[in-house]
């Protein structure tokens, strides 16, 4: 997948060409990619120790915090053992680090919003009480696409025969623009960390509106 471009234009390329599709990590895997590119772009240092191979990258990284597994779609850190720059095609070294600095939770909310947003938020208090047990100097950061569109093809419709290949937002209680203002402006009040023994987040939640 073509990774140019913005996050919001890589989204909705990605959903125009291949439609969303729930039961995928592709499209967490394509927005993973970008996210990476743009810290990078954007934070000389992190750049910096990426080039060096002072800095590591894993997609997808389980680590083992008590006796749960944390599952982190970006983690970002120290390597283990010597390090080593990434290929010349490479922006990052893609192992495993043994000492984690930065971890990027990515969710996504599609239809059924009013319990949706409930659980994407219990997703992230639960992914940021992971980082604050494994090491609370980690930073922890939340990304969250939430569809704006009024209508969508659902690819889970195509090989259903009781559904239309179109699903139609239809709010009885509010209009679908304002049912996801207000799921943004709850993502957008998540409390962040103004210092280490503060237990809020780091990294609040980014958002593209997708209204194709």
């Amino acid at each position: 997948m073509e990774t140019t471009g913005s996050i919001g234009e890589v989204i909705a390329a990605e959903v125009a060409a291949t439609a969303y599709h729930p039961r995928t990590s592709k499209h967490s895997d394509t927005q993973s990619q970008v996210i990476v590119r743009d810290l990078l772009s954007d934070c000389p240092a992190l750049a910096r120790h990426a080039a060096s191979g002072e800095l590591v990258g894993k997609l997808w990284h389980h680590q083992q915090v008590g006796h749960n597994d944390w599952v982190i779609d970006i983690a970002l850190g120290t390597p283990a053992g010597k390090p080593q720059a990434p290929h010349a095609s490479e922006l990052i070294c893609i192992t495993a680090p043994a000492l984690i600095q930065i971890a990027i939770e990515l969710k996504s909310i599609w239809t059924e919003h009013g319990k949706a947003r409930k659980n994407r938020l219990r997703d992230f208090n639960a992914f940021h009480g992971y980082a604050r047990q494994y090491n609370p100097k980690t930073i922890t950061a939340a990304f969250l696409v939430v569809n704006a569109a009024e209508l969508f093809l659902s690819p889970l419709n195509l090989e259903s025969r009781n559904r239309k290949p179109i699903t139609l937002h239809r709010q009885k209680a509010k209009p679908t623009a304002e049912l996801v203002k207000e799921t943004i402006d709850i993502f957008r009040s998540i409390h962040l960390r103004n210092s280490v023994s503060d237990p809020g987040w780091v990294g609040g939640a980014r958002r593209h509106r997708n209204r194709t």
